[in-house]
């Protein structure tokens, strides 16, 4: 592993940015094993370049999406 940058929180080489990442394992029960491939089929069609990608921007649009609601909500309260 190559060591930090003296005054900053990354790496010299961008190459080794992918150590900075963290991995999640899901767990997909036996009768779901379906999502699996129409995760692949929905990363290919929003032209993403991995699952993980068109994952992350699933969860987001969700942030988001619960972050609006949440506004607007106290707006009309």
């Amino acid at each position: 592993m190559n060591k930090l940058s003296r005054n900053n929180w990354y790496y010299d080489d961008p190459n080794d940015a992918q150590e900075l990442g963290k991995n999640w394992c899901v767990s997909v029960p036996y009768h779901d094993l379906r999502i699996i491939e129409a995760t692949r089929e929905m990363a290919k069609h929003k032209n993403c370049k991995s699952i993980s990608q068109y994952v992350r921007r699933v969860i987001w649009d969700d942030i988001r999406a619960n972050e609006r609601e949440l506004l607007s909500a106290a707006s009309h309260s």
